[in-house]
């Protein structure tokens, strides 16, 4: 997806991903963005269960809130089972955002070792109000989304990145 390359080029990522739940209602990594000399981890992380989110991650998804660690050896103290994923990743830092259709929570988005964490959780809030958005056009207009949305999601992410390197202080809802 163009907007996995432009969100991990804008906050020099290492790896963006989209996670969604599969038929198993575990999740699968439906799709990713890799920097240059970034090896893809498609492959692993496909079938994750869902308690594989530990309790961190589940209370900020069930608020609608995003997930960020920025330093993953103190993670370790936080949550050892979530550390042991991360760690076998070899990550340093991390940003997840929920997104939903309708109520029910479907997947999330993240990015790997973003290189500015005050721009990195309101830019991945974007990206997943964005994705449910795509989820309710795609259930109620034929086929799914159209490249006008992609289009669309441009120029929201270039406004919100301006006013948050404009205000550093502002909060996104």
């Amino acid at each position: 997806m163009i907007f996995l390359s432009e969100i991990g080029e804008e906050l020099g990522a290492a790896r963006a991903c989209i996670f969604q739940l599969n038929e198993k209602q575990l999740y699968d990594n439906s799709y990713e963005w890799c920097a240059p000399g970034v090896a893809s981890e498609w492959a692993t992380l496909q079938d994750m269960p869902r308690d594989d989110l530990g309790s961190p991650f589940a209370r900020a998804f069930r608020e609608n809130s995003g997930y960020y660690i920025s330093d993953m050896a103190a993670f370790k103290e936080t949550d050892p089972m979530l550390y042991e994923v991360f760690s076998r990743r070899e990550l340093s830092s991390l940003v997840l955002c929920p997104f939903y259709f309708e109520t029910d929570l479907v997947g999330f988005v993240g990015v790997d070792e973003p290189k500015d964490m005050s721009l990195a959780l309101p830019v991945m809030q974007i990206a997943s109000s964005h994705m449910s958005g795509l989820l309710q056009k795609s259930f109620y207009v034929e086929k799914g989304a159209s490249a006008d949305s992609v289009t669309a999601f441009r120029h929201h992410v270039a406004y919100e990145l301006a006013e948050i390197q404009a205000n550093p202080g502002l909060k996104l809802d």
